[in-house]
Parts: C-alpha cells; sequence; structure tokens
C-alpha cells in the first residue's frame, strides 16, 4: 500500500495526491509512529518474566558486586489501599486484561513505601522516569 502512495505521490506530487486519495494518504501519516515502532521492534526477543533462576542470578550479580540486598515483603491491606487512593485509570498499561497492570500499580507502590511519598508536601516534587517500551 506505501510503495503505492509513493508511486502516486512521485507523479503528481503531495496535493495532487492528496486530491486523489486523502483518506489512505492521512491513514499513512497517522500511522507513521506505529510503522516506526514495528520497524524498531520487529526483531527484538519477546519479553518473558524472570523465573527463579534469573532471579537468583541477578540477586549473585548483585552479591559479588557488593550491592547491599533486602527482602521487601508487601503489606496487602495498605497495597489496597493505595489503588483506591490514586486511582489509577481501568485502561492504565493496557487495563486489567494486559496481564501487566497489578504489577505496574505494585511497581509504584513499592517506590511510594519505600521513599515514603505519603510524607511529602505538594511543594516536593516526584519524578518517575520509565522506559516508553516497558512491558
Amino acid at each position: 500500500m506505501i510503495n503505492k502512495i509513493l508511486e502516486v505521490y512521485k507523479k503528481n506530487g503531495f496535493l495532487g495526491t492528496l486530491k486523489k486519495n486523502p483518506l489512505k494518504l492521512k491513514s499513512i501519516f497517522l500511522n507513521i509512529p506505529y510503522y516506526c515502532y514495528r520497524i524498531k521492534y520487529i526483531y527484538e526477543p519477546e519479553y518473558k518474566n524472570s523465573d527463579d533462576s534469573d532471579l537468583t542470578l541477578i540477586e549473585k550479580i548483585f552479591r559479588k558486586e557488593n550491592i547491599l540486598l533486602y527482602d521487601y515483603f508487601v503489606d496487602t491491606e495498605l497495597f489496597r489501599q493505595f489503588k483506591k487512593q490514586i486511582g489509577f485509570p481501568c485502561d492504565y498499561h493496557g487495563g486489567h486484561e494486559s496481564g501487566v497492570y497489578e504489577e505496574k500499580i505494585l511497581e509504584h507502590y513499592i517506590v511510594y513505601d519505600l521513599l515514603n511519598l505519603k510524607s511529602y508536601s505538594k511543594n516536593e516534587i516526584y519524578i518517575d522516569v520509565a522506559a516508553a517500551s516497558s512491558p
């Protein structure tokens, strides 16, 4: 489809192409971010959750580098209250059916808890810098 549009574009220029087929051209321009995303990630390995052996290896590497590790236990009642208080939208990270909805909210809760963000004033700012393609 794109090749056909490009042929028409070469023959008729931008305005001529727009007059001949405005909907297809508009569709292509609106989908450029999608096409770029597909090209960028088409050969990337598919994400998989870490298993116990992955986590053991990560822990071993951290300990070898003298990075202190601590166990963290989630208070499920406080986590439930956090979700209710913050009010994450139903479509957050693809919604409940995405498979990562609870995980993403849990990540925010852990940061909220460990940094004691509930004690921050309105003048104190915390910025979460996330990866754009984070699963």
